[in-house]
């Protein structure tokens, strides 16, 4: 299955880089959609190391993640937060997620276990054909959950690295999608421990994350 063979390609690769551009549609009180737009760049060293710095219409913040900490730092107004976090990048996820509710961009590329949950849920699967992302060929496939439906776009190479995702909420009002082009790929990337560390710049404050509620 091609997207089989992805995620274990993926979980052999050891430190990575690529950058994102992502879209998301939003429905106002009047119904119109509206389209915002940002960036990630995405830095992973496995099994303890990743960053992220998110630029766009609404967000300009930078995760750090070390093996011990997970920082988040809000560049404009110069804010920052520390989590003492477990020390694999997947831990770190799922603790952040579920006591903090903070996600990391693009999460499902940063993990090992990519979208291995997902084949327990997908109730329908079709291949659309090989299909072009900025002019890569790529397997075009479409599934089906039941509150989601999704697409992804994996390369049609020995490096099958997913290259488009787009993801459809079927069931909320304007059915919006998320959209995101994965571009730039790096498989052997220069990548020292001092990359995943936050060091505060001048007078940054340090706030404290809020608990999710139960």
């Amino acid at each position: 299955m091609i997207l089989n063979r992805m995620t274990v390609f993926m979980d052999t690769l050891q430190q990575f880089t690529f950058h994102a551009e992502n879209t998301e549609d939003r429905l106002l009180s009047s119904g119109q959609k509206i389209q915002f737009a940002w960036a990630v760049d995405v830095a992973v060293s496995r099994p303890n190391r990743f960053r992220a710095s998110v630029k766009g219409d609404e967000k300009d913040q930078q995760l750090f993640y070390n093996g011990r900490t997970i920082t988040l730092w809000n560049t404009p107004l110069n804010y920052y937060g520390i989590l003492a976090a477990p020390p694999t990048i997947e831990a770190a996820l799922d603790f952040a997620s579920e006591s903090f509710g903070l996600h990391a961009p693009l999460a499902d590329f940063i993990r090992h276990d990519t979208f291995e949950p997902l084949s327990a849920v997908i109730y329908s699967a079709v291949y659309m054909g090989l299909h072009l992302v900025h002019g890569i060929p790529c397997h075009h496939l479409a599934f089906r959950q039941n509150d989601i439906d999704w697409q992804v776009w994996i390369e049609a190479s020995e490096n099958p690295l997913p290259r488009k995702v787009i993801i459809t909420q079927k069931f909320v009002a304007g059915a919006p999608q998320f959209t995101a082009l994965l571009l730039d790929w790096n498989l052997a990337p220069q990548l020292p421990d001092r990359h995943f560390t936050f060091s505060p710049p001048k007078n940054a404050k340090k706030i404290e994350f809020l608990p999710t509620a139960p």
